[in-house]
């Protein structure tokens, strides 16, 4: 395939220059996926989920700008991420710390802003850490009709195979646009 150059249209369809659309994810892509590959414990891995998506969706901008330049190209991005930060064949059982005398909780309910403070940060009084999964669906262990990579952009609210209230996040996604990068 021919390299893009800095002023040819960008391959992602949004008809936007390539710098000023994929450009900035494509130049930190080596150094993100070098990360996430690196990542030896949990403690690691919540750091390099947290720069990676500060990386790729630029979240040095205003939210408004986050919001307005949320493309198909970074959602695909994103979970090409976390399919490299949790490979099918990571051991969980390797990643966990070391047992001492910290009383430990893990979560494993649901990611909604209501239910995280009902329940998960009352109980910071009781335990010493709490351990949460991560909310977002490995790409790695998904059928393609629903993999992310593959369709970066939410089912239609027709289908009615897919329940789309799981989240808030899927009412930003319906107005995404094509990949307008600031």
């Amino acid at each position: 395939m021919a390299q893009v150059g800095r002023n040819d249209p960008c391959p992602c369809g949004s008809r936007l220059k390539y710098k000023h659309c994929c450009l900035r994810l494509d130049r930190g892509r080596a150094t993100t996926f070098h990360s996430a590959r690196s990542a030896k414990n949990l403690r690691e891995k919540n750091l390099t989920l947290l720069n990676g998506v500060q990386d790729i969706f630029g979240l040095h901008r205003t939210w408004e700008k986050v919001k307005a330049g949320l493309c198909d190209a970074q959602v695909r991005e994103f979970y090409r991420f976390i399919a490299d930060l949790w490979p099918i064949d990571t051991d969980v059982s390797d990643l966990l710390p070391e047992p001492d005398s910290r009383l430990r909780a893990l979560y494993l309910g649901e990611y909604e802003p209501e239910l995280m403070v009902e329940n998960v940060f009352r109980f910071c009084l009781y335990a010493d850490q709490i351990l949460l999964t991560h909310p977002f669906q490995n790409p790695n262990i998904i059928a393609d009709k629903f993999n992310p990579i593959i369709h970066p952009r939410p089912m239609e609210d027709s289908d009615p195979e897919v329940d789309l209230s799981l989240d808030s996040s899927h009412s930003m996604d319906r107005r995404r646009s094509r990949c307008p990068h600031p």
